[in-house]
């Protein structure tokens, strides 16, 4: 059988008869299975940023279980025409050769305008990962109602739906749709739609607040960035004024 992938997405795999006992010829599959798009979101927790391990300039690879192993399974983003032979030219090139230094193709997956591939998955990374460190994220939404605690209180930050990667060399990324919670999000950035490390770094300046103060982040319509403001300028003219929750002051541990 002609060893080749379809346009159409079909699964054209070499196949191959063994001779057994019985003299009958099962057939034998050789080279990259063919999944569904459905197994492949299911796997990967339907793409969450929790399995994303890498990204480049033509999609996300997100680790997953598969079939008893893990695997890192790569993501087309903007699939078009031209991917679409790309991940063909891919698929046929990785399959036709092998080599203990060359990334074993495991599978693939084309659905509908779903282009994947799931590799072998290496637990150290790749050598930019050692060369130049861990990507930075943002999380763009910091705040108690996102940090829980666990059986220590040790705080767990969570939902990372509104998180962005930031790109080799960039001190910022602009955006003009980030929906977070407003009295947590900083007035200057807002007002630039340039979103830093520095926005967290504001997020939980406010957290802290809160945490620290045992005020409600908006209190009888003023909020705590506003509030607190108050009292430090008057702090600073000299009339101090205790601001710390009475419960933190007395906490023992």
């Amino acid at each position: 059988m002609a060893n080749r992938l379809g346009m159409n997405g079909e699964d054209h795999r070499i196949e191959t008869r063994d001779q057994n006992e019985s003299g009958s010829s099962p057939e034998k599959t050789i080279g990259p299975k063919s999944y569904s798009y459905g197994e492949l979101a299911r796997v990967t927790g339907h793409f969450s940023l929790n399995n994303l391990i890498g990204r480049g300039g033509f999609g996300h690879v997100f680790k997953a279980f598969l079939d008893g192993e893990i695997r890192a399974i790569k993501r087309l983003d903007f699939p078009d025409v031209q991917s679409e032979g790309g991940l063909e030219r891919e698929i046929m090139v990785v399959k036709s050769i092998s080599h203990k230094n060359l990334v074993e193709l495991v599978g693939y997956c084309i659905d509908g305008a779903n282009r994947l591939l799931i590799l072998n998955y290496f637990p150290n990374g790749s050598l930019r990962s050692k060369l130049h460190g861990k990507p930075k994220i943002i999380h763009l939404d910091i705040k108690p109602d996102n940090i829980f605690l666990d059986e220590d209180f040790e705080p767990k930050i969570t939902d990372f739906g509104l998180a962005q990667f930031f790109t080799d060399g960039a001190t910022h990324i602009s955006k003009s749709s980030v929906m977070g919670t407003h009295v947590y999000e900083d007035p200057l950035t807002i007002k630039l739609e340039k979103y830093s490390d520095k926005s967290d770094i504001y997020s939980f300046g406010v957290t802290l607040l809160e945490l620290i103060t045992g005020r409600k982040p908006i209190d009888n319509g003023i909020d705590i960035v506003t509030w607190a403001n108050y009292l430090i300028k008057k702090a600073l003219e000299g009339r101090y004024t205790n601001f710390i929750d009475f419960n933190l002051q007395s906490f023992d541990h």
